[in-house]
C-alpha cells in the first residue's frame, strides 16, 4: 500500500489513541467476538476460460481475536509476506504461512513494506520511527523523526526512499523526507496535507500529490527537491512501474500524464472518482467511481489510452487489488454478516468473472504477488490463497446435478438448547422491505459484557441470505453504559443529522428492542455525541425523556394475547411476535380462537384450503387436527413448502403455550398422524422454556 488518503493524520491519531484506550477497556472485559467457523471456502465456480480457482495454500494466526491488521506486503514472486499488526508486532511469513520471525516494537506500525525481491523489510511506526529490517531480523537502518511515519516507499533499486511524517497535532503541516540507501537525508519539504508520494522509474523521481491553502496539486521532483513541474486541482496518484506514467483526477475526470507533465488524455465518468490503480506494466489503470446520487460504486477498467474497456457494478465499499500484468482485477467486499465474510471476485483483464468465493471473516487487508493473494482478517487470521490452481476436469458428457436445498435453507425452527461456552442473543433486524422489525437469535462466544455485544453485533447486521435489512450503519460508532438498571445509549452526532423517518425510527426501535432483552435493564436513555437532546435526526424523533424496556414476553395484564405469527421476507421465513387484543371467543374455545388467529394472520402463506378442524386434548398433549392439505404441505418435494409446514408448527405452538397451560402438541391431518420423510422435522412439539426463534445459521 502506497501512501495515505486525506484523512491519514487524523486517522493516526484516533488509531494510536483507539489501541491505548481499547487496551484498558478490553483488559478489563474482553472484547466479545464471533468464533470463526472455518477455512475460506473453496470457490464454487471455477474459471471458464482457463479453469483457475483460487486454492488455499496456507494460513497463519497472529493469536489475538481483536488484532488491527496495519500493514500487508509481499514480494514479487509471492514466497515472502511482511505483516504489520495493532499488537505492535511484525511478522515475515512465508508463502504457506510458516513463521520465518516476529519482532516486537514499540509502538503501533502504520505502514509495512517489503522489498520485492524480499531482500529487507520497512516499517514506519506511530512513534516516528522508520526500521529497515534484514532477512534475517537484524537492523539495517532505523531513523528516528519525532512523528508518526505513515508513508515508506523505495526506489526500485533501493537506492532512494521516503517517508511521510504526520504530526499529531492536526494543524500542524506534513512533511516528506526523502533519503538514500543509507538513510541520509536528501531533502525534505512540508506540506498542509501529504496526500501521497511515490519514488519510481530509473531516475528515482520523486511523485507527490499535497494540498496546501485547500489547492490540491500533482508534481514529479528529483531526489534532491527540483521541481520537474506541477499541476493544480489534482487529488489522487497512480505511478506505472516504469515511472514514466501518472494517473490522476480531478472530481469525475480522469487523467494521465507523461513523466514529462504532457497531458496525454481524460476520461470522464458518471460519478466521483475515489480510487486509481496502474497495473504494474502500465497497461492498465483501474478506476473505482461513486455514485453520489445512489451512492453505488462502480469499476471502470481503463486501457492506456484511455479506452474504456469494460465495467461492472461493485457491492458497497469494496477494495480492489490489480495484477503486476493487469490479467486479474481482485475485488472484495464484507459482507456484514455474522462472523462477518467477505466476498471475493475475481475479473480478467475483459471483464468476464473469472472465480468468486467467500473468506470466513472480514477482510482489513489485501495484496496480490505473482498468483498469491494474500488477505489479513480482523481474527488475527492470514490466508494465502493461489489464483492458478487448476480445478479439476470433469467428462463434458456429464451433468452436474445441483445440491436439493434443505427446509433449513428458508426457515430455522424454534430451539430449546444453549451450548455452555455460548451466548444466545436477541437482535432486531427490517424485514426486506422495511416494514417490521424482525428478532434473530445469534449464537456468540460467551462474554461478560451482553449488552455491549448485544449492540456490536446488531451493528455487524444481518447474516448473508437472511432477507433482512440492518437498522444501523455499518461501522457506526455506538457506545453504551449500565449504572443502576439505567442503559444509556450514546449515538453518533452523524446519525443525528441524517433524515427519513423509517431509517431513524429502525435506529431507535432496534437499539431499544435489543437491550431490553437484558433483565437489569429498568431504562433507557439516549444521548447524541454525548449529550443529551430533545430529538434526534432531522425528523425530530422525541428523545428527551427515559424509554421503558421493550421485552417481547407473555403479558400480563389480561386485555391482550401474545402471538407468534408466520412471517415471509424475500425467500426466507420468520416468527414475528405480536401483541393483540384479547381473542373473541364467540363460538370458540381459547385454543381454537389462537390457531385461527394465527392462520388468519398469515393466511397468504399456506394453501387457501388450509382448514383447523379442531383440537382435543389426551393424557397431556395436544392433538391439532387440520385437513390433507397439512400433509401435502409437510411431504412436500418442495423444501420451501416443508419449511412452511414447520414454521406453523412453530406459530402455532408457541402461541399456545404462551397464552394455555400446554406444552406437548401433535398436528395431525385428517385425524391422522403426519408421515413425514426422515431427517425432516415432525410436526410434534414440546415447549420449554427458555426458548430461541428465528435462529442464525
Amino acid at each position: 500500500m502506497h501512501g495515505p488518503d486525506r484523512e491519514l493524520k487524523q486517522k493516526i491519531i484516533i488509531i494510536t489513541g483507539m489501541f491505548l484506550v481499547f487496551g484498558f477497556l478490553f483488559a478489563g472485559c474482553g472484547k466479545p467476538k464471533a468464533p470463526v467457523r472455518g477455512r475460506p471456502v473453496e470457490p464454487l465456480v471455477p474459471g471458464e476460460e482457463t479453469g483457475e480457482a483460487q486454492a488455499l495454500k496456507g494460513s497463519f494466526n497472529i493469536k489475538r481475536s481483536d488484532v488491527q491488521i496495519t500493514g500487508l506486503s509481499v514480494a514479487s514472486d509471492g514466497s515472502l509476506v511482511a505483516v504489520g499488526s495493532g499488537a505492535r508486532t511484525v511478522y515475515l511469513l512465508e508463502r504457506d504461512g510458516k513463521l520465518r520471525w516476529e519482532k516486537q516494537l514499540n509502538s503501533l506500525p502504520l505502514q509495512t513494506y517489503l522489498e520485492p525481491s524480499g531482500s529487507f523489510m520497512a516499517v514506519g511506526t506511530a512513534g516516528g520511527r522508520l526500521l529497515v529490517l534484514n532477512p534475517d531480523q537484524s537492523i539495517r537502518l532505523e531513523r528516528r523523526f519525532g512523528h508518526p511515519v505513515g508513508l515508506v516507499d523505495f526506489s526500485a533499486d533501493g537506492e532512494a526512499m521516503l517517508a511521510g511524517l504526520y504530526p499529531e497535532d492536526a494543524t500542524a503541516p506534513d512533511k516528506l523526507v526523502v533519503m538514500d540507501r543509507h538513510g541520509r537525508q536528501l531533502w525534505e519539504r512540508e506540506f498542509d496535507v501529504l496526500l501521497d508520494a511515490r519514488v519510481a522509474g530509473p531516475a528515482s523521481n520523486v511523485f507527490i500529490n499535497w494540498q496546501d491553502s485547500a489547492v490540491s496539486y500533482l508534481g514529479v521532483f528529483d531526489t534532491g527537491g527540483k521541481e520537474y513541474w506541477r499541476v493544480p486541482d489534482r487529488n489522487l496518484l497512480a505511478v506505472s512501474g516504469d515511472g514514466r506514467w501518472l494517473a490522476t483526477s480531478y472530481d469525475r475526470q480522469v487523467f494521465l500524464y507523461s513523466i514529462s507533465g504532457e497531458q496525454e488524455w481524460y476520461y470522464t465518468t458518471a460519478g466521483q472518482v475515489r480510487r486509481l490503480i496502474f497495473s504494474e506494466n502500465g497497461l492498465y489503470i483501474a478506476v473505482l467511481v461513486r455514485d453520489e446520487a445512489t451512492n453505488k460504486e462502480e469499476l471502470i477498467f481503463l486501457g492506456q489510452s484511455g479506452e474504456r474497456l469494460w465495467s461492472t457494478r461493485l457491492p458497497d465499499e469494496s477494495e480492489l487489488l490489480v495484477s503486476q500484468d493487469g490479467r486479474r482485477v481482485i475485488v472484495a467486499s464484507w459482507r456484514h454478516y455474522r462472523d462477518d465474510a467477505t466476498q471475493i471476485l475475481v475479473y480478467n483483464q475483459r471483464g468476464q468473472e473469472v472465480n468468486t468465493l467467500e473468506v470466513a471473516g472480514r477482510v482489513q487487508r489485501l495484496a496480490l504477488q505473482a498468483d498469491t493473494l494474500v488477505l489479513g482478517l480482523e481474527d488475527g487470521n492470514i490466508f494465502f490463497l493461489s489464483l492458478l490452481q487448476p480445478a479439476q476436469a470433469k467428462p463434458a458428457n456429464v451433468l452436474e446435478q445441483p445440491e436439493k436445498p434443505s427446509p433449513l435453507a428458508f426457515y430455522r425452527p424454534v430451539s430449546f438448547t444453549r451450548e455452555k461456552d455460548e451466548t444466545l442473543l436477541v437482535l432486531f433486524f427490517y424485514d426486506q422491505n422495511a416494514q417490521v422489525l424482525i428478532p434473530v437469535t445469534r449464537r456468540t462466544r460467551l462474554t461478560q459484557s451482553v449488552l455491549r455485544a448485544g449492540i456490536e453485533e446488531l451493528i455487524r447486521g444481518p447474516i448473508q441470505g437472511s432477507h433482512l435489512n440492518r437498522t444501523i450503519p455499518k461501522d457506526a460508532e455506538i457506545s453504551v453504559t449500565l449504572n443502576d438498571g439505567t442503559v444509556a445509549i450514546d449515538l453518533p452526532v452523524a446519525l443525528d443529522e441524517a433524515g427519513g423517518t423509517t431509517f431513524l425510527s429502525g435506529v431507535l426501535n432496534s437499539l431499544l428492542l435489543t437491550v431490553s432483552q437484558f433483565p437489569t435493564v429498568e431504562e433507557v436513555r439516549f444521548t447524541v455525541g454525548g449529550k443529551e437532546k430533545d430529538t434526534f435526526g432531522a425528523e425530530g424523533l422525541l428523545i428527551n425523556e427515559g424509554f421503558a424496556p421493550r421485552r417481547f414476553s407473555r403479558p400480563h395484564n389480561g386485555r391482550s394475547n401474545y402471538l407468534y405469527l408466520p412471517y415471509r421476507s424475500g425467500e426466507r421465513y420468520y416468527l414475528l411476535p405480536v401483541e393483540r387484543d384479547f381473542l373473541s371467543l364467540t363460538g370458540r374455545t381459547p385454543m381454537e380462537a389462537v390457531v385461527h388467529q394465527v392462520l388468519s394472520e398469515a393466511r397468504d402463506l399456506f394453501p387457501e384450503n388450509l382448514t383447523f378442524r379442531g383440537a382435543a386434548i389426551r393424557e397431556g398433549t395436544v392433538f391439532l387436527d387440520f385437513n390433507a392439505d397439512l400433509a401435502l404441505l409437510a411431504t412436500s418435494t418442495d423444501p420451501a413448502a416443508v419449511a412452511r409446514a414447520v414454521l406453523l408448527r412453530d406459530a402455532i405452538a408457541l402461541s399456545l403455550a404462551e397464552n394455555l397451560p400446554y406444552t406437548h402438541f401433535k398436528f395431525l391431518a385428517d385425524s391422522e398422524e403426519i408421515k413425514v420423510p426422515p431427517d425432516f422435522p415432525v410436526l410434534e412439539l414440546t415447549v420449554s422454556r427458555p426458548y430461541y426463534i428465528n435462529q442464525e445459521e
